[in-house]
């Protein structure tokens, strides 16, 4: 129910560094993501030859041979308030259909997606524009009411010369708001303008948020997908070709997952992953090398936990195969 009011939380977890044509690539990644709201998603069955009301404007159907539960796809837009959506079909198998999916999510009921952007820079050339940046002062660890941020989406958020600092803030003020509207503790007014008290349970989030750029903290990106998690959403972890520092990414993520249900060797586990998992044969069907694209002198400069095993990085001087 709360995904038909407020809609699917997807937290967008970037790895791109804000130097050269990364920064671009952030830029064009944040109009991308934010454009996703735009678009709706509707479960059918798949009983009968329909595909959905609306299905008859643009619908083109494509057939998901490998999955047991999911028939078909198809796509139809739609206009609301003179903004056209883009409405997804998912045709579902009639028995599952009838099963699985909750009765408020059958019918018409459609989902939109509510997509926040977090993004910090993890490989040398982030460290290397972090460090000649001036530092400020953090803000403080909020409490209850103790603190709050503006609320973006109502004033436009501030004016802050980094990208990314800029960026995550932007980005927290949406899942502070969201937060807000799934868990509403009887404090905070998020229809109206001005400022929003920083939800009860994302203090942590905002420290990593507020430091900026002082330094690479990488927990900004962990924190916020736990958080999208936590209230039901999902999370989608990126770099520039999607195998190496996504690669890091994903297995940290898998390593936390296996010590949230008991399992407490988060390193080691991460370890196994990159180094005898399917992260390494992606980089073997890229680069024809069963190695990642960072050199030595590279992962010096990444966070500890996102460190790839030694065994499987790229020679030093290898040009053609190492991350740049």
């Amino acid at each position: 129910a709360k995904w038909l009011e407020h809609g699917f939380l997807v937290c967008f977890e970037g790895m791109l560094s804000a130097a050269g044509k990364e920064t671009h690539m952030i830029e064009d990644a944040s109009v991308g993501i934010e454009m996703i709201r735009d678009c709706e998603v509707v479960l059918e069955t798949a009983a009968g030859d329909g595909v959905g009301r609306d299905s008859d404007i643009n619908a083109r159907s494509v057939e998901v041979d490998d999955s047991e539960w999911i028939k078909n796809i198809s796509v139809s837009t739609r206009t609301v308030k003179n903004v056209s959506r883009i409405r997804v079909h998912v045709k579902i198998e009639a028995e599952v259909y009838e099963k699985r999916i909750p009765e408020v999510l059958k019918g018409d009921a459609c989902v939109r997606f509510y997509p926040v952007l977090f993004q910090m820079g993890v490989d040398i050339k982030q460290w290397g524009k972090n460090l000649v940046k001036s530092s400020g002062k953090s803000s403080g660890h909020p409490g209850k009411g103790a603190a709050s941020v503006p609320n973006y989406e109502e004033e436009g958020g501030g004016v802050d010369s980094d990208l990314l600092t800029n960026l995550n803030k932007e980005a927290f003020q949406k899942l502070n708001k969201y937060a807000h509207k799934f868990d509403n503790f009887g404090y905070a007014d998020v229809t109206g303008d001005g400022e929003i008290p920083i939800h009860v349970t994302l203090g942590k989030l905002w420290d990593f948020v507020s430091a900026g750029s002082k330094k690479i903290e990488h927990g900004v990106l962990d924190v916020a997908g736990e958080s999208a998690v936590n209230m039901g959403g999902g999370c989608v972890i990126y770099c520039k070709s999607g195998k190496d520092r996504t690669g890091m990414g994903v297995t940290l993520r898998e390593a936390q997952f296996l010590k949230g249900i008991g399992r407490d060797a988060c390193k080691e586990d991460a370890y196994v992953l990159r180094r005898f998992g399917t992260r390494i044969a992606i980089c073997k069907k890229n680069i024809g090398k069963w190695s990642y694209a960072f050199n030595t002198l590279q992962a010096k400069f990444m966070p500890i936990l996102l460190k790839p095993p030694h065994e499987v990085l790229a020679a030093l001087f290898d040009k053609e195969k190492v991350e740049t």
